[in-house]
This record gives C-alpha cells, structure tokens and sequence, in this order.
C-alpha cells in the first residue's frame, strides 16, 4: 500500500507511469485528488505509459506532478503549500476543487499540485498574440497530453480569474475570508500567472491549469523556465 504523507519538507517521488490503477485505489489520501491523477493517467497515450525521457515523477507527499528534476525542495515547497491550502479552501466551500469550482457538476476530482521544469517556449507576457494558446500547448506537451488539442475544433479557453482572489471566478468565495486570502497570498508568489481549460473529449472531463513562476526566478537565467501551481478536473454536461 502506498502510504501518502502529510510532511511536505520530505520530497519522496515515484514515476507517474509506476502509480498505477491499482496503486491510486489503494492508496491512502486525498480522493479527490488521487481521481484526478487517475484522470491523468488515463488520458496519456498508451506510448507514454512506459517509462522513457517524457516520463512524470509525483511526489507522493504532497500529490503534486514534478516535471524535471527536483533539485529545488524551495519551490516544490511553494506546489505543496498550494495543493494543501487548495485542497482546505475547496473542502470548506463545499465543493472539491477551487479551479473548477462550484460550476462542476462532480465533486469527484480535486487540485494536484504541477511543478515544471524546462517548459518549452512558454510566453511570460500573456496577452500577447497566441500566448495563451502557445502556453497551453507547451505544458501539455510536457504532461504527454498535447494530443488533446490534436483535432481542428479543439482548443484551449482562457479560465476567468477574479482579480480579488486571483482564483477562477467559478468558485465563489471572498477575499475577506481567511482561507481563500491564504491561498490568495501564496499564488500572489507565482509571478506571469496565467490559466486555460481544455476539453478532454471524454464524457464532459475538463482539465484546468493555473501557473506561475515561482517568485525570485523568473529574473535568474538558470531558472527562468521553471512554472508552477495546479492542476484540476471538472465535469460538464456534454
């Protein structure tokens, strides 16, 4: 059985493509969140399901997809604070997941932490012509997923933020309250911020990202394409 702990200053990985089916369901955690790494798992084209250089670590401690190399605890700190204070402000607003929110119609899929390393070309000026999408297509190539966006009509849509909280306007809670200002603290750490949705094609599975560069490197060279926040699943009605 694979035990998930609860100290985040231990970074204890895994490769995603050895955590299994078998192992989400037996695992001890956060449900949610473990049905969201399964929805993750489940949409990776079967060439990836083997381990090889576009291989996905997790880090079984905090629930959070490490993308390169973890040769800095600092900022996998930052992704494991996010997910655990996600995970308390979604619990105490009755819903599963503050991306997607109370517009979900399943509370099945909470947060999981993404921490990214050697991104691609991700445009830190959002804004710019195609940014978002170009944005998009980078961090699922590197999740293995980019084939989601393979099809004509298939795109990523820009997932609304409230410019009080700095959460999508789907999930309805107040900057006044003091878990979503703790949550709204520590993503106000992600400088470049930027969030999209994808439609899955898969019985109305959205996938929603909100990701940042952790402050205090996106001005050092060798670490300016470091990205990280969460990831989350909704359902909509097709």
């Amino acid at each position: 059985m694979l035990e998930i702990s609860n100290d985040h200053l231990v970074i204890d990985t895994m490769s995603l493509t050895d955590f299994t089916q078998s192992a989400i369901e037996t695992a001890s955690g956060d449900t949610s969140a473990l049905n969201t790494l399964a929805v993750v798992l489940d949409l990776r084209p079967e060439s990836l399901q083997t381990p090889n250089r576009h291989d996905i670590n997790l880090d079984v401690s905090s629930l959070s997809l490490v993308l390169g190399n973890t040769d800095s605890p600092a900022s996998l700190e930052l992704v494991a604070d996010l997910v655990a204070s996600a995970r308390t402000t979604a619990n105490a607003h009755f819903c599963a997941s503050v991306l997607a929110g109370h517009a979900t119609e399943s509370d099945e899929y909470g947060d999981v932490g993404i921490w990214i390393i050697d991104a691609g070309n991700i445009d830190t000026v959002i804004g710019a012509s195609n940014s978002l999408a170009n944005n998009a297509r980078m961090v699922l190539k590197r999740l293995g997923l980019d084939t989601l966006l393979s099809t004509e009509d298939a795109e990523a849509t820009p997932l609304v933020l409230a410019s009080d909280t700095s959460l999508p306007a789907a999930f309805k809670g107040s900057s006044q309250e003091t878990d979503v200002a703790h949550l709204s603290g520590l993503l106000a750490q992600l400088e470049n911020r930027f969030a999209f949705s994808v439609n899955t094609g898969r019985g109305g599975i959205i996938l929603h990202f909100l990701l940042g560069q952790p402050r205090g490197r996106a001005d050092d060279s060798n670490n300016a394409n470091v990205w990280a926040g969460l990831l989350g699943v909704g359902v909509w009605a097709d």
